[in-house]
């Protein structure tokens, strides 16, 4: 994995997200059987992703 920030910390913060993201992707696997969230709820999240990324 390549993490790009503006600086150093950002580019630290950014691996720390994925690195969790991961913990809780195989988590979930070891659960049992992963089902994917309808497209609509993945458009919303994106949009709100989208706004908190603007601040």
């Amino acid at each position: 994995m390549v993490a790009v920030g503006p600086n150093p910390k950002k580019a630290l913060h950014i691996t720390a997200l994925v690195e969790r993201s991961a913990q809780i992707i195989w988590g979930a696997g070891r659960l049992g059987e992963i089902h994917e969230l309808p497209e609509s709820v993945n458009t919303t999240f994106a949009s709100y992703y989208e706004y908190m990324r603007k601040g």
